[in-house]
């Protein structure tokens, strides 16, 4: 086989992955749910774990030994078969976390943008390098299956690391639930329970963590964490309202000067001054939110090089930074 199958390969999983959604009813309820500004984290896994059977099922249609040279699955078929559709699962289900996320803060009175997490491409060259390195199609088929599903549902435990993760650095004290699936296994059950994000935010922690064909939920609502939070900052501890009184009294003394020369109230926001905003830095803003509408006040992250960037949105190209943090690989310090 001579010819170079894998267009007419992807455009036949494509086709047929949007018809399996098409005519997926669980799909098209979570949907409504998320429209409707009513969804949780555990819709959003739900939804999740279906769009990844929607494509598993698109690869058992369309891929098999006789379609595939040798019978083998060789690298410039996979990537060019599974980098674009893993991708546009990671797309659909990321903006659908953002949206809820979004809703969950509004709903807690945090006026704090939702993280959306970053595609993962080590996990896509995985799956890749899983199958193209198989003797036979057949010796990994039922395993590649069943990884794409579970990879669509570590999207949304991703995203709620990722909020998790803001949040705190914020000074909000988040609280993590996983919640056991039913039937599962021994090892989940023991992990169903609520957490400090503190406690399970190192890298590989077990509450975070899931084997095949899992499907519990990992989920965050900050309006589940306690009244009271900790400023990172300063070590006081106070009550969520009165900081949210406080970072409005912020934002208000900067809307009240000079727009291009705007900086923080140390008395008002710990110890934390404002730093300088290079040209090249509010330039990647500018471009990142341009289309966005975002209310003053709120605060946000960026990474944007080397560094992630912690700022007030008070306008479009008017922000205050606030914090900036050396990212060293994949792993982000605080």
């Amino acid at each position: 086989m001579n010819n170079d199958i894998a267009p007419e390969l992807l455009e036949k999983i494509e086709k047929q992955f949007d018809e399996n959604i098409a005519k997926n009813e669980k799909i098209k309820k979570i949907l409504e749910k998320i429209e409707n500004k009513k969804a949780t984290y555990q819709d959003v896994q739900e939804y999740a774990g279906e769009l990844g059977k929607c494509l598993s099922n698109s690869f058992k249609l369309i891929v098999s030994e006789d379609t595939l040279p040798d019978g083998k699955f060789y690298y410039n078929i996979a990537q060019r078969l599974i980098e674009p559709t893993v991708k546009k699962n990671y797309e659909s289900i990321s903006k659908q976390c953002e949206i809820v996320q979004t809703n969950l803060n509004k709903n807690a009175n945090i006026g704090i943008k939702a993280v959306v997490p970053k595609y993962n491409s080590e996990r896509t060259d995985s799956i890749i390098n899983y199958v193209s390195t198989r003797d036979k199609y057949s010796d990994c088929e039922k395993s590649f299956l069943d990884v794409l599903e579970h990879n669509a549902r570590l999207i949304v435990d991703d995203s709620v690391k990722e909020n998790a993760q803001f949040h705190d650095s914020v000074g909000l004290n988040p609280k993590i639930v996983r919640i056991a699936s039913s039937g599962c296994c021994k090892w989940c059950s023991s992990l169903a329970g609520t957490y400090n994000y503190r406690d399970v935010s190192n890298t590989g922690n077990d509450v975070f963590r899931r084997h095949a064909n899992c499907h519990c939920s990992v989920i965050y609502d900050p309006i589940n964490g306690s009244r009271k939070v900790q400023n990172v900052w300063d070590k006081k501890i106070e009550n969520k309202d009165e900081l949210k009184k406080r970072i409005e009294r912020i934002n208000q003394s900067l809307i009240n000067d000079n727009k291009k020369n705007y900086k923080l109230n140390l008395q008002m926001f710990a110890k934390y001054k404002s730093l300088r905003l290079d040209a090249h830095t509010r330039s990647e803003l500018n471009t990142w939110l341009k289309h966005d509408e975002i209310e003053s006040g709120t605060l946000m992250l960026k990474d944007i090089g080397d560094y992630r960037y912690y700022f007030v949105y008070n306008d479009f190209d008017n922000y205050t930074l606030y914090k900036k943090v050396k990212i060293r690989g994949r792993n982000r310090s605080k």
